[in-house]
C-alpha cells in the first residue's frame, strides 16, 4: 500500500509540473537543480522550459512509513504557484488517500530558489521559485512564508482531512493576493475548468471569478491546463478589471 499511494503521489506531482505553467521565466535553467536531504525532509529542486524552476518540499520515505504512512508535501512554481499535497495509506484505493490543495501567490518574481542547511532546532530557511521567502520544520509544516499567514493542522486520517481542505491554509498580508484555487482528491484541482475560485487581498476583500479567467486547457488533452500570464503586472491587470474590489496597497 506505501508504494502504491507514493507511486500515485508521484504521478500526481508529474502532471502537476507538465501541466501548470506556461510563461516566458526569466529565471536561471543550469542552476535552479538539486536533491538534498535533511533528517527527515527531502528538498528537491529542478528546471523544465514549461515551468522554469520549481522546487518540492516533502517527507522522506522513512517518515511517511513511520508516520502511520501518512504526509505532507509542497510544490512551489516560478509564478506562483503552490500546490499543497497530502498523501496517507488509510484507504484500499490510493487515489481516495491523495489530495492537493491550490493556491497562487501573488505578486511573484521568478528566481531559481533556494534553501539553508537545518538550524539548531531543525528549522529549514528557503526562498521559493517565486522570490518568497519561508521556513519548514521536520514536518513539512511550513512556519510562515514572508507577507503571507500560513496555518496547518497536523496530517490526520484522510476522513479527518478532507473537510479541512488538506489542513493548511494560506492567507495574504496587505500587499499581496491569494487565489484559491480549492482542494481536490486524487488530481489537482487546477485542471477543473468548471471551477469558480476565490481572491482574496490582505485587506480581507474578496472576489469569486471562474478559474478560466487564470487558466486554460491545454490543446489536444483535456486533463492539463496551462497559467496564462507571464508576469504580474497582467494578473493585476486582469484582476482590476474582473475584481475591482481587491487592493494591492
Amino acid at each position: 500500500m506505501v508504494t502504491r499511494v507514493r507511486a500515485l503521489l508521484f504521478s500526481v506531482l508529474v502532471l502537476a509540473t507538465s501541466a501548470l505553467i506556461q510563461s516566458n521565466m526569466l529565471s536561471a535553467q543550469s542552476n535552479c537543480k538539486g536533491n538534498k536531504t535533511f533528517d527527515m525532509i527531502d528538498i528537491n529542486m529542478s528546471y523544465s522550459d514549461r515551468a522554469g524552476c520549481f522546487m518540492n518540499i516533502k517527507n522522506s520515505f522513512e517518515f511517511y512509513s513511520a508516520n502511520q504512512e501518512r504526509d505532507r508535501s509542497f510544490m512551489l512554481y516560478a509564478n506562483g504557484m503552490t500546490h499543497v499535497f497530502i498523501s496517507t495509506g488509510d484507504k484500499p484505493r490510493a487515489s481516495q488517500s491523495i489530495g492537493c490543495r491550490s493556491f497562487h501567490l501573488l505578486p511573484f518574481e521568478s528566481t531559481k530558489g533556494s534553501f539553508s542547511k537545518p538550524d539548531s532546532e531543525g528549522f529549514i530557511d528557503f526562498t521559493t521559485p517565486y522570490g518568497v521567502k519561508g521556513r519548514v520544520n521536520k514536518t513539512t509544516s511550513i512556519l510562515s512564508l514572508e507577507g503571507f499567514n500560513v496555518s496547518s493542522q497536523p496530517v490526520a486520517h484522510i476522513d479527518t482531512m478532507i473537510p479541512l481542505q488538506g489542513g493548511v491554509e494560506i492567507t495574504p498580508q496587505p500587499g499581496k493576493v491569494v487565489v484559491d484555487y480549492g482542494f481536490r482528491m486524487g488530481e489537482i484541482p487546477v485542471s477543473q475548468m468548471h471551477r469558480t475560485v476565490t481572491v482574496t487581498d490582505g485587506f480581507q476583500n474578496k472576489c469569486k471569478i471562474k478559474i478560466t479567467n487564470f487558466m486554460k486547457p491545454r490543446a489536444g488533452d483535456p486533463y492539463e491546463a496551462d497559467f496564462i500570464y507571464s508576469n504580474s503586472d497582467e494578473v493585476k491587470a486582469m484582476l482590476s478589471k474582473k475584481c475591482p474590489k481587491i487592493r494591492w496597497e
